[in-house]
């Protein structure tokens, strides 16, 4: 399990213009899953998950990892 910063997903799925459902869609997982994620409710996100998440943004990993509140 990895530290997601749920932050730094969504600032990241801002900048690209997409809805959570659209990036949900594009990484192949739920939008519950984004939501979570995004409002810190989940924090530790498994290495699959994690993969997923920055194949769909095009970025790397140390690019979503950290605590929140963090702004890079």
């Amino acid at each position: 399990m990895l530290v997601v910063n749920g932050w730094k997903v969504g600032a990241l799925r801002l900048g690209m213009n997409l809805s959570q459902e659209a990036l949900a869609a594009k990484a192949g997982i739920s939008p519950g899953q984004i939501q979570r994620i995004e409002s810190g409710k989940t924090k530790n996100v498994g290495i699959v998950t994690v993969g997923k998440l920055v194949e769909a943004l095009g970025v790397t990993v140390e690019d979503i990892l950290g605590t929140e509140g963090e702004e890079g």
